[in-house]
């Protein structure tokens, strides 16, 4: 009896006998009731009274405003769930309601068991109603924070379809191959690979549909023909589309090379120079540097 302590009802009836008859019918199944008889102490009772969890609505007001009138009002102020009670069984009222956002309609002088029942469900409704509303706000705030991300990151993004056809490209990833957004959706992956690449392409889109995702590194044409070489990362998500975050590492490997020709470079120096060459600091130096701008000014392959 004690549960339902903390849920707090508005009665609002307009035959005061049965406003007693359902008050003393809640309060033994633990709610808190408050009362009243007409649609503008139910509308003042909304904007004051914060505790109210559910109201019971009575149809027929009297003839300054009716039950569905004043409906309409309150679930402009609150979110709250309501129930229509009336005596009238007719279509005609019963549709009267459905244009209302209502969570029940109980015909007066029904078993208490029968309201209880129908106020418990309505609280359940409108807790799932309430849940199902935050969970739309965190997707869609979610959505804005990725959508964010995507078109101000520094890094290219591509989404791709199953048949390797471009859906939706951000603004890092136009501008580093050269296309405007509206070009690339009209394009697909072998559009901007060397066609020496593409079996090898096939392969890893198999591979990363199996393992979910897959990084590697490949070539990319740019819409002037220019190449350069990218490191992919790519993954598969849930709605079966895949995200491909393109860097263009194609000075970091030019760099990586000088230093391995400088390495290279250094080790034949010193397979070159004499035990008496290492001793004479006059010129060891520039010898050396001597031979190492010959060996990096050389292609990588002969030196």
């Amino acid at each position: 009896m004690h549960i339902n302590q903390s849920i707090s009802v508005l009665l609002v009836e307009n035959d005061e006998m049965l406003s007693i008859v359902t008050k003393e019918s809640l309060l033994k199944f633990g709610y808190s009731v408050f009362t009243t008889n007409t649609a503008a102490a139910a509308i003042q009772q909304i904007k004051t009274n914060k505790a109210i969890s559910i109201v019971l609505m009575d149809i027929d007001l009297g003839s300054e405003m009716d039950g569905i009138e004043a409906a309409n009002i309150i679930l402009s102020e609150k979110d709250v769930p309501l129930i229509f009670t009336s005596s009238h069984t007719d279509m005609e009222t019963i549709q009267k309601t459905e244009a209302v956002t209502c969570y029940g309609y109980i015909f007066k002088n029904s078993a208490p068991i029968i309201l209880n029942t129908t106020i418990k469900m309505a609280l359940k409704l409108f807790d799932a109603k309430q849940k199902a509303r935050e969970t739309e706000i965190i997707l869609k705030q979610s959505e804005a924070h990725y959508r964010f991300l995507f078109e101000h990151g520094n890094d290219a993004i591509l989404i791709v379809d199953s048949k390797s056809k471009f859906i939706d490209a951000n603004p890092a990833a136009c501008s580093l191959l050269g296309y405007t957004r509206e070009e690339l959706l009209n394009l697909s992956i072998p559009d901007t690979q060397l066609p020496e690449d593409l079996v090898e392409q096939r392969l890893r889109l198999d591979e990363m549909r199996m393992k979910g995702k897959a990084i590697n590194i490949r070539r990319f044409r740019r819409k002037d023909g220019s190449i350069f070489l990218g490191e992919t990362n790519a993954l598969l998500r849930p709605d079966n589309l895949i995200q491909a975050t393109i860097r263009d590492i194609t000075e970091q490997r030019n760099k990586e090379e000088l230093i391995e020709k400088w390495l290279l470079a250094l080790h034949y120096a010193s397979k070159s120079l004499s035990k008496e060459d290492f001793n004479n600091w006059g010129w060891r130096l520039p010898c050396l540097l001597s031979i190492i701008l010959e060996a990096i000014s050389a292609p990588f392959a002969s030196a």
